[in-house]
């Protein structure tokens, strides 16, 4: 018993292969009487811990082969399982639910602007929406727990590009509402219709929000939880330089190389953002503002018109978006309360990566100095 591996098609012939009812490998795929709900809408609690884009790490991935599907990411965590027969149909319906999760997550990172799945359904839209808002350079709300919602749509859609394909005599439901929960993923027996295996799908920094389901134990013998990468800032500004690819055409290897590498340069372009940030700090430029310290305490837009112009001036730009100014500021470390931008001002780190990548000046090189200490050169 194999689950083979789902492949990349155009929307005309993904639609096909669903209206013909067919899987791969001349196996007959059973008809999916699947419940086309929309997933489930995360708690903002839930959304707030996928906004990794402001505040994440990038993310360190491992990699781990099984038998007969090469290198893939190893990500399926909080398992329930036995060891019956059924045990193993489930634990082999996991492994390849995870390797297509990685693949939909690598697919995402590669062409961001989704290609020809980018209407897959509202969750795609909608992400194809902040992904223009952030190329333009606007704050995004929740960008990571959109992208979440994205790599799951493309698994756990029927006409996703990486939809699981299940073995002679089961069948794959999707969102289906059981009791109070909603698992991603459903594989059942095609002829008693009894449920072999749930699936929960869910970004890195939010794994273990499994337990917080409506107690799974006793509903089903068997579940796990695949976890794929959150969205990082490293894992922004690849996607920034892949804003024109429409498909994923890297092998594993080579989007972990490309990855790394741009991980990299992020690390030293923040660095030095980080030390240019210095200079901004409201302590370090209260005393050059044009206007008494009492005047200042009464008008937050003396200090929030003098930051704009600094900045304007130093950046060589001749107009930022006032709006756009705490954002920059975070993406420099400079708190932006002090420069009169109060409570409930939109403030998003990402957006100003986004503005300092395109006008900030070249990335830092290492120059080596007379006395042979290597020293980091940010001027």
């Amino acid at each position: 018993m194999h689950f083979s591996r789902s492949e990349i098609k155009t929307s005309q012939n993904t639609s096909k292969a669903v209206a013909n009812n067919s899987g791969s490998a001349g196996r007959s795929m059973p008809a999916v009487p699947v419940l086309q709900q929309k997933p489930a809408q995360k708690t903002e609690g839930e959304q707030q811990e996928n906004q990794a884009e402001t505040e994440g790490q990038p993310l360190q991935l491992k990699e781990d082969s099984f038998a007969g599907e090469g290198v893939v990411q190893r990500e399926v965590v909080n398992k329930k399982n036995d060891g019956t027969e059924l045990g193993a149909v489930a634990e082999e319906f996991f492994n390849h639910v995870n390797e297509l999760a990685q693949n939909a997550y690598k697919f995402a990172v590669n062409a961001p602007g989704l290609g020809p799945y980018a209407g897959l359904d509202g969750y795609t839209e909608l992400w194809k929406e902040k992904w223009d808002m952030h190329l333009a350079g606007l704050p995004v709300p929740l960008m990571a727990a959109t992208f979440g919602y994205v790599v799951e749509s493309l698994v756990s859609n029927v006409l996703g590009p990486f939809r699981p394909t299940p073995p002679g005599g089961y069948t794959i439901y999707y969102q289906v509402v059981v009791g109070g929960t909603r698992p991603d993923l459903v594989l059942r027996k095609s002829d008693t219709g009894e449920d072999v295996a749930w699936i929960d799908l869910t970004a890195a920094e939010s794994g273990g929000h499994i337990f917080d389901k409506d107690n799974w134990d006793k509903k089903v013998p068997r579940y796990a939880e695949v976890v794929y990468p959150s969205l990082s800032p490293g894992t922004l500004m690849l996607m920034r330089a892949n804003r024109d690819n429409v498909s994923a055409g890297l092998t594993q290897e080579e989007f972990e190389e490309q990855k790394k590498q741009v991980e990299e340069a992020y690390a030293l372009k923040k660095a030095q953002w980080m030390e240019m940030g210095k200079n901004y700090q409201y302590g370090v430029l209260k005393n050059q503002i044009p206007a008494a310290p009492m005047l200042l305490e009464i008008r937050p837009d003396l200090k929030q018109n003098f930051i704009k112009d600094r900045l304007q001036q130093d950046f060589g730009v001749e107009e930022i978006n006032i709006g756009l100014i705490p954002s920059i500021l975070s993406a420099m470390g400079v708190l932006s309360g002090p420069w009169g931008f109060g409570l409930g001002t939109s403030s998003s780190r990402a957006a100003g990566e986004v503005w300092l990548t395109e006008h900030d000046p070249a990335p830092p090189t290492i120059p080596e100095n007379e006395t042979g200490i290597v020293e980091e050169n940010i001027n």
